[in-house]
């Protein structure tokens, strides 16, 4: 889902973009060939690899390892990776969070549906900050059981 936003909000603003899975003909990738008009390309997780000069990891948290293992370090060396994996377990029935390198907001998969325009961005450091971050997304899963969408957001106030 998020990953399949962000692609298709990239395509929109111009940039060239492989979908990748555990197939080149996996039918989520090939859904999302059709919604972006076919200006997109689906391959597997290497061939996105090879592909892009930036990688976006937008895999569940608890295959992230296993699928960045399954492609050939030479096909990431040089290249910026962004992890955006939510580390997210349900295998206990409830909520667990796990590390990952780094999380955006929970609500970004959003891109494309939003016309709003963000006033500010707090910069809130480097990869040392990603854990303290990830802590927004219990908080965020609530709330999102409880209004029932995803259209809402957190705003930090100084006084």
């Amino acid at each position: 889902m998020v990953g399949h936003a962000l692609g298709e909000r990239l395509v929109d603003l111009g940039h060239d973009v492989m979908m990748g899975s555990r197939s080149a003909h996996n039918a989520k990738a090939q859904a999302w060939l059709q919604a972006v008009g076919g200006r997109g390309r689906a391959g597997t997780f290497a061939d996105a690899a090879r592909h892009g000069e930036t990688i976006v990891n937008c895999t569940p948290g608890a295959v992230s390892l296993e699928v960045l293992r399954s492609v050939e370090r030479r096909d990431l060396t040089g290249k910026v990776l962004i992890d955006i994996a939510n580390p997210l377990d349900f295998s206990s029935g409830s909520l667990a969070i796990r590390t990952a390198a780094a999380t955006l907001s929970p609500g970004s998969w959003r891109l494309r549906h939003s016309r709003r325009q963000t006033r500010s961005i707090i910069d809130l450091g480097g990869i040392s900050s990603a854990r303290a971050t990830e802590q927004l997304m219990p908080i965020w899963m609530n709330l999102y059981r409880r209004f029932g969408t995803t259209d809402f957001n957190f705003k930090v106030v100084r006084s």
